[in-house]
């Protein structure tokens, strides 16, 4: 689980643009310590914060962003281990639901499929969604 959850951190932060290099082996560092730990999107947003002087708000959502990726990408991780091969994407179901995952709420799909999804993302993954995997089978 150590080196799967290194590995899409890693995946993961090379998705963030706005961040000079210097600072990213420092974010995945970051990210690692504050998952394993419990800590949550606060710790990772003032750690973002303190060691690029980035806005509050910017910072704010490259944890949220960050944190949502991996919780989702362990998550598929443990379920597809546990042997479930779908899943059904749920959404909080709220006025904030994007269109897509409104659409896509309640609906069934297999994990690793490149075309199920958010465009093969699973929920979670795209940027601040809330939505998750209920995963079956």
């Amino acid at each position: 689980m150590r080196e799967y959850t290194w590995g899409k951190i890693l995946e993961n932060t090379q998705l963030i643009k706005t961040m000079q290099g210097r600072y990213m082996d420092q974010l995945k560092g970051d990210i690692y310590r504050n998952i394993n730990a419990g800590g949550g999107l606060t710790d990772i947003t003032h750690a973002i914060r303190d060691r690029t002087g980035m806005t509050l708000r910017h910072a704010d959502l490259i944890a949220t962003d960050q944190t949502g990726k991996i919780l989702a990408q362990i998550d598929a991780y443990r379920n597809k281990q546990a042997g479930s091969t779908r899943y059904i994407w749920r959404s909080m179901e709220d006025k904030r639901v994007r269109p897509k995952h409104r659409e896509l709420d309640g609906k069934e799909f297999k994990y690793d499929d490149p075309s199920g999804g958010d465009n093969g993302q699973l929920p979670g993954e795209p940027i601040r969604c809330r939505c998750y995997a209920d995963p079956i089978d």
